[in-house]
């Protein structure tokens, strides 16, 4: 269940900056964007975050807009139609972990985390 945006809005404004950077889930170090999950959800001590009754959603937006002002601001810079950043509506009792992207070099035949 998607909050309403005034509620929604009013759940990231009434944040600390503090709350706002620790809803920080992956950041994509070259291009400034944030992965941030907002609503209903905590991490547990398992590294799993659990989302709550009221749901949650996980943005994928500029990092510094967010943690400063709790502002979702589009990175204008991915491709957001690629399915990858899109914003995801999360469900009550989904559980999820930050797991990093794996790239495989075929000219160094290395396998690196990926940057962004």
């Amino acid at each position: 269940m998607k909050p309403k945006p005034a509620e929604e809005k009013s759940v990231r404004t009434c944040m600390t900056q503090e709350e706002r950077l620790k809803r920080v889930w992956a950041r994509g170090e070259s291009s400034g964007h944030a992965h941030v999950l907002v609503g209903d959800c905590e991490q547990g001590t398992d590294g799993f975050w659990t989302v709550g009754p009221s749901g949650a959603i996980m943005y994928h937006c500029m990092e510094a807009p967010w943690v400063e002002r709790g502002e979702i601001v589009e990175c204008k810079s991915i491709d957001s139609t690629d399915g990858h950043h899109k914003c995801d509506v999360l469900k009550p009792g989904d559980r999820i972990r930050f797991s990093p992207q794996l790239e495989w070099s075929p000219f160094d035949d290395m396998i690196f985390i990926s940057n962004d």
